[in-house]
This record gives C-alpha cells, structure tokens and sequence, in this order.
C-alpha cells in the first residue's frame, strides 16, 4: 500500500506535535509554508504576541525501482521561527535547542518506521539558524530535513 502525504503528516501530527514534549514547548505547528515577508496570517504567527511557531512540510516523490517495484521517498521538513526577544543568543538557543527536542521525538516516539508508513528513514539533517523579518521583527529560523524510505 502507498502512503500519501496525508498519511505521513498524520503520524507526525500524534506521535510529534500532540506529544505532551512538544505541547510543553508553548508552541504551535502549522502544515503550510509561511511567505517570511509576507504579513498574511500574521495573527496565526504569533503565540502571546510573539512570533513563535513551527513549520512542517511533506513531499512525496515516486521512483522506478528494480524488478516492477517503486520506491516511494518521502521528504519531511520540519522548520522552527522563534522572534528574537531578550537577547539573541538566548532565542536562537531555543531554537537549536526545540529542533532537537523534535528530532528526539521523531526517534522515540514516531519511530524508525513512522508509526508503520515508511520503511526506515534516515536521520534529521539540520540547517543553519539563519535570521529572517515576519511581520516586521527579526526572527531566527532553523530546520531539519528528515528523508524516509518505502519500497512497494
């Protein structure tokens, strides 16, 4: 059986973003991409008035493989903005520091077969924490990449 995205975002919406670890963070998970200079949905940005959210977004790509079979890979990009506030060493901490707190999840409670929709998966791969304007203040912007496999 093939899994669609859907299916994918599914399994990380239980096992990662209602996990009681990632509701402590105080922060939110949006499934769409966010245009950073945009101020379009700038209320659904903030928490408590700051900017303050995740991203992840889901792609599916269909390869032929060996003998009538395909290989489904499935690519997760899970993106964290946080408005740099007190000081901005403390906030791009925080972000470096949610990242891992998700890539942990991922581990324990999604598993390497995501919750039975993949094959395996290969581990998150960071990004660099960059600094990008939403809605007129300065933000930091981190993410991981997370590849998974599924041969049908």
């Amino acid at each position: 059986m093939t899994n669609r995205s859907s299916d994918i975002e599914a399994a990380w919406l239980t096992a990662i973003w209602q996990n009681a670890t990632f509701t402590a963070l105080n922060s939110q998970a949006l499934f769409y991409d966010v245009t950073v200079d945009s101020g379009s949905d700038a209320a659904a940005l903030r928490l408590l008035g700051v900017v303050d959210f995740f991203t992840c977004l889901t792609l599916r790509q269909s390869v032929a493989g060996m003998v009538q079979s395909r290989e489904i890979t499935y690519q997760v990009v899970v993106t964290r903005y946080l408005q740099q506030t007190d000081s901005a060493q403390s906030t791009y901490l925080t972000v470096r520091n949610n990242l891992e707190v998700v890539d942990d999840l991922v581990l324990s409670s999604l598993g390497p077969s995501w919750s039975n929709t993949v094959g395996f998966y290969n581990g998150g791969r960071p990004s660099q924490i960059t600094t990008v304007t939403i809605d007129g203040v300065k933000c930091w912007k981190g993410s991981m990449t997370y590849a998974a496999q599924k041969q049908i």
